[in-house]
């Protein structure tokens, strides 16, 4: 399962956390990430549907050409602005601001869909600007 590490890391949890989560062993996700082991049709649902995503994204990568774009203040000053791919990362401290993309190359090649996420991004600044006045 070639993304499943991918996936895994995107939402934020450890291999242990995950293994809780689907109920098999942490040493069972580290094989499937290796690809080692199989896991069952069963064991792939429980994981897809944790990771918020299809069992073909989790076999397949993820098919999605749309930004994705979602934002959370938290009280630690960090905007996390996350889907699975593309993704971007706002962090908010005492000295700034500071903004980062990933993508496929696909992505950040095609204009139209690049500047469609970034008119996002621009929509999501006053967001941002706000908690950063607010915290600091």
């Amino acid at each position: 399962m070639k993304y499943l590490a991918e996936f895994r890391k995107k939402c934020g949890l450890t291999q242990a956390a995950l293994a809780e989560k689907v109920n098999v062993s942490t040493n069972s996700i580290a094989r499937y990430e290796r690809g080692e082991l199989t896991p069952t049709v069963e064991i792939a649902n429980r994981i897809a549907g944790v990771l918020n995503i299809t069992v073909d994204e989790l076999l397949n990568g993820s098919q999605s050409e749309e930004w994705e774009l979602k934002i959370k203040l938290s009280k630690e000053g960090v905007i996390d602005v996350s889907g699975l791919r593309p993704s971007a990362e706002i962090n908010v401290g005492d000295k700034g601001i500071a903004v980062t993309l990933s993508g496929s190359y696909e992505l950040w090649a095609d204009d139209a869909k690049f500047e469609k996420f970034v008119e996002q991004l621009r929509n999501k600044r006053q967001a941002a600007l706000k908690f950063y006045q607010e915290a600091f």
